[in-house]
């Protein structure tokens, strides 16, 4: 994943903005030569202001797999986190669990 992706900045240059009534007159080869030039377009509306931007489709890529990633670590995070010292228990500390005791009644056994 690229660096550059993950440290792109969150403020925006004037040659990075785009007034939105300028996409009535803004040529296919320019925005993509915007593109090109920036790591991401800002589109400002006249009541909104800053309400929209566009990146290329590889940086969105990029940055929908970083998201993803980071969703993952903090599930996983959330999972620790609530199963505590389960998950760091040894297997070597671990019940034995008879085929013919059901879950419930082993946990009865052990948590009176």
């Amino acid at each position: 994943m690229s660096r550059e992706v993950m440290k792109m900045r969150t403020t925006f240059t004037k040659d990075e903005l785009i007034p939105a009534r300028a996409f009535r007159t803004l040529s296919q080869r320019e925005l993509a030569r915007k593109l090109k030039n920036h790591e991401k377009l800002g589109i400002l509306f006249a009541q909104e202001g800053l309400d929209a931007v566009i990146v290329s489709y590889e940086r969105y890529e990029t940055l929908m797999q970083k998201l993803a990633m980071l969703e993952e670590t903090l599930e996983d995070a959330e999972l620790a986190a609530q199963l505590g010292s389960r998950v760091e228990t040894a297997p070597d500390n671990w019940i034995p669990h008879p085929e013919s005791v059901s879950t419930e009644m082993l946990y009865r056994q052990h948590h009176p």
